[in-house]
């Protein structure tokens, strides 16, 4: 039997950049409200990895991310996600709706 599923479009979407360090911060967009997802992406030209993850996230709890690649997570708003480093150096790209 097929299922239809059905899914609310955002009211409106948001983008940013920025770096990464080695101390954990939240994603630039704060407490913008997201209505489904969060897209994270670490930047093509990054030489290390960068790590994204709840509060409190560390380079070995966070999910890695290499160089260009790219992971949606559901998020209430992109302030909800964390972004850390080993080193100062890396930048992410972040699409929110």
């Amino acid at each position: 039997m097929a299922m239809t599923v059905h899914r609310a479009g955002p009211d409106e979407v948001f983008s940013g950049q920025q770096d990464v360090t080695d101390a954990a911060v939240t994603i630039s967009g704060g407490d913008q409200l997201v209505s489904q997802e969060l897209t994270v992406k670490a930047d093509q030209g990054n030489t290390i990895t960068v790590y994204i993850g709840p509060s409190g996230v560390t380079i070995g709890t966070g999910f890695a991310l290499a160089p260009g690649q790219v992971v949606t997570v559901s998020a209430a708003s992109p302030g909800q996600v964390y972004v850390i480093a080993s080193v100062a150096g890396a930048s992410i790209s972040w699409f929110a709706s």
